[in-house]
């Protein structure tokens, strides 16, 4: 699952310059 988060948290950073959000 580490592989899931880590592509979200990728394309997040790529799309939208903001700190992760803290759901995980």
């Amino acid at each position: 699952m580490s592989e899931l988060f880590d592509a979200i948290d990728a394309l997040i950073a790529s799309r939208a310059p903001l700190p992760p959000p803290e759901e995980r």
